[in-house]
């Protein structure tokens, strides 16, 4: 009698896809990003994600969602039987930028322009309290 451990087996072993979600509650948004694989939601938190796949193409979409959904980004791969695929998605700074999604770890998008309308904003500020001053 043979062992099954000798039998090849017809079904291949799984692959994981390892989403980190970077960022947190605090530095990006108070809601945790839509995950869809494939086309299904799934289940994830910021940090660290072991999601196992079954080996073939895949496709990772992630949105964040506030008033309006923003951020997105898609990355397509292929995973491969026993293989760990990295994936990193960062939210942007604000709502008018597309989220960063790469194998590596990305930086976050929007930051120039928000710190320039921030700048801006304390200038104007600062240009109507010197105008009210000389009233």
């Amino acid at each position: 009698m043979t062992t099954p451990a000798e039998h090849p087996s017809s079904v291949p072993p799984p692959g994981t896809i390892d989403l980190t979600l970077q960022g947190s509650m605090m530095t990006s948004n108070a809601l945790t990003p839509n995950v869809l694989i494939n086309g299904y939601p799934v289940r994830a938190q910021y940090g660290f994600n072991r999601i196992p796949m079954p080996p073939g193409p895949a496709r990772v979409d992630v949105s964040c969602q506030w008033i309006l959904e923003y951020g997105r980004a898609s990355l397509e791969f292929e995973v491969r039987p026993g293989e760990a695929v990295p994936v990193f998605y960062m939210a942007p700074m604000h709502q008018f930028s597309a989220g960063s999604i790469g194998h590596e770890p990305q930086k976050r998008k929007g930051v120039t322009a928000t710190i320039v309308a921030v700048v801006g904003f304390v200038i104007l500020v600062a240009l109507m309290v010197a105008l009210l001053a000389t009233l």
